[in-house]
């Protein structure tokens, strides 16, 4: 064979052609394993060619070669020789201008469009391998949009059951506030309104036998006695009132408390009042909670007040407070060995005025009522148990502070 540089121009010219032809052979070989590979994929793949206008712009585009799977995704059917316009010639041009950037540009894109004509969703890979032609590569996404589409309706649907959950919160918010309002100017009434009469009952009894108590019928001054005492038993119960309205409007101030100290210190302060009283006393050292000292205070007192007065029968009375675990929560306990009560009737325990015992203890039924108002204030819980004539068990919650 002859060196290029000895060969005459015609033949250099032949044997250029010679390698044209070769390259173009191995091109097209190139290209039908490309094709054969995709066909074995199972895509739905098209091979295109894009039609320009005189001025370059792309207007229509021809099918030049389709797979099966392109026809049943997209539903479009191969024609020789026809364009997609006269295919569908209601397409959106949207496709064409898109299709013809790859085509002339050779720049890849891949995207999600509805395609109006089949009523489905595609996600799109199109990409060119030679100036004019382009293959596109359709993957229908329907059955995945309507997953994506309900899902989003959901969302939406859950927005907007929040905003209207919000809203009642809010209404019931403003409703607790009014009743807040409703409930301090009640109070206020008590304090003022309700006072003033009693004031003037027990002033007026107490002059009536100051004054004229020799000349009294005997049965006269028992009524005036009677009613003295009424009117000091309804101030009584007007100042429990306010206190139990008080526990629930004051303001916390939280910090660390020894609920042992304060324990400690309140029975100390029974055994004063009754220093003959034989009490078995257990107190947990070392008991501490996040909470308003004062308030805690309040709540141990009528706790353990409560366990001093229903133990005050028993020869041996035995009064504990300490505290356990239940569902990982630390939960304290006040315990006693006193009257009990039936269980059938523990909620009325901590309803404002309701007693389960008669005349035997005194009280007015405010304590415990208090003690969970304190409670749950404090983000806690309280709860009981008992029997009667064997004690009973006070359970709460608090928030714990190491």
């Amino acid at each position: 064979m002859k060196a290029y540089a000895d060969m005459s121009r015609e033949e250099l010219l032949q044997e250029l052609a010679k390698k044209d032809a070769v390259i173009a052979v191995s091109q097209q070989k190139v290209e039908d394993r490309f094709l054969e590979f995709l066909e074995d994929l199972d895509l739905a793949w098209a091979e295109n060619e894009i039609i320009c206008d005189e001025k370059g712009q792309p207007q229509d585009y021809r099918l030049l070669r389709v797979t099966p799977g392109f026809e049943q995704e997209t539903g479009i059917k191969f024609t020789e020789g026809k364009t997609i316009l006269e295919i569908f010639p209601a397409l959106d041009l949207w496709w064409i201008e898109t299709f013809g950037k790859v085509a002339l540009t050779g720049a890849a894109t891949r995207f999600e469009n509805f395609g109006e004509v089949t009523g489905n969703y595609y996600e799109v890979y199109a990409f060119s391998r030679q100036r004019g032609k382009f293959t596109t590569v359709f993957t229908n996404i329907s059955e995945r949009k309507e997953i994506e589409y309900a899902l989003i309706q959901k969302q939406t649907e859950l927005k907007l059951a929040n905003e209207l959950l919000e809203q009642r919160v809010r209404e019931r918010t403003e409703e607790l506030e009014e009743a807040i309002r409703a409930q301090e100017s009640f109070s206020y009434s008590v304090s003022h309104d309700l006072r003033a009469p009693l004031r003037h009952m027990n002033s007026f009894s107490s002059m009536l036998v100051e004054d004229f108590g020799e000349v009294l019928p005997a049965e006269a001054s028992r009524y005036l006695d009677r009613i003295r005492g009424a009117s000091e038993k309804m101030g009584t119960l007007i100042d429990h009132l306010l206190e139990l309205s008080r526990m629930s409007r004051a303001e916390l101030n939280l910090e660390t408390v020894d609920m042992s100290e304060i324990a400690e210190s309140t029975m100390r302060m029974f055994r004063e009042t009754d220093p003959a009283r034989r009490v078995e006393q257990v107190v947990e050292p070392g008991m501490k909670v996040l909470g308003d000292s004062s308030l805690m205070r309040q709540l141990l007192e009528n706790l353990l007040g409560n366990a001093w007065k229903y133990t005050s029968k028993k020869p041996l009375a035995s009064i504990r407070f300490g505290r356990l675990e239940a569902s990982g929560q630390e939960v304290y306990c006040v315990e006693d060995n006193g009257a009990g009560f039936e269980m059938l009737y523990q909620d009325k325990l901590f309803r404002p005025f309701e007693r389960l015992h008669g005349s035997e203890f005194e009280g007015v039924g405010i304590g415990l009522a208090t003690a969970q108002r304190i409670v749950q204030r404090h983000g806690g819980r309280i709860w009981c148990q008992g029997t009667v004539g064997q004690g009973a068990s006070f359970y709460f919650t608090l928030p714990h502070s190491g």
